[in-house]
């Protein structure tokens, strides 16, 4: 079989690569927006910017292997894979790596090997921030892959005591 290995970036000790294999795949697909009232994070690379939308969605892996991952819109989308979990409060927490304008001039494109074992969790957003409009991810591997939408945490709320202290 004939593989085409593509380095695209390296963090925290992970290597995304991209992979060109010649046998028989299989495309999952998921298609959604990202509207002016989806949830809003700071973005990875972006600490002091909480004004990217986001859509975080589950992957349900049924098979352990190489999958490839792809975006198509008329927006620039930015993609990011974790592991474990993903936190919005904290965007570089469980980050396996993420992908921009690598695809065509502004999609995404990566590949990763998913294991069973493994929670993943792939979230989407923009390259820009306040960016709203929709989009399809792909996947394409040896298997189907089920892609969940995770709900939005609920905000946080504060709660004030009134304290009275008599002497």
């Amino acid at each position: 079989m004939f593989a085409e290995l593509l380095l695209f970036r390296i963090i925290n000790d992970n290597y995304f690569l991209l992979l060109a294999t010649s046998s028989s795949q299989i495309t999952s697909s998921y298609s959604n927006n990202l509207q002016s009232d989806s949830p809003k994070f700071a973005r990875p690379y972006r600490p002091g910017d909480t004004n990217y939308f986001y859509q975080a969605i589950l992957l349900t892996i049924n098979k352990a292997a190489t999958y490839s991952f792809s975006s198509n819109s008329s927006i620039s989308i930015f993609g990011c894979l974790y592991s474990s979990g993903f936190d919005p409060s904290n965007s570089m927490t469980n980050l396996l790596g993420c992908s921009d304008n690598i695809g065509s001039d502004t999609q995404y494109l990566f590949s990763h090997f998913l294991d069973t074992a493994t929670s993943f969790t792939l979230v989407i957003t923009t390259s820009y921030s306040m960016t709203i409009g929709s989009y399809t991810i792909q996947v394409v591997g040896p298997d189907s892959i089920q892609m969940t939408t995770v709900p939005p945490p609920p905000p946080s709320k504060f709660s004030i005591r009134k304290a009275s202290f008599f002497l």
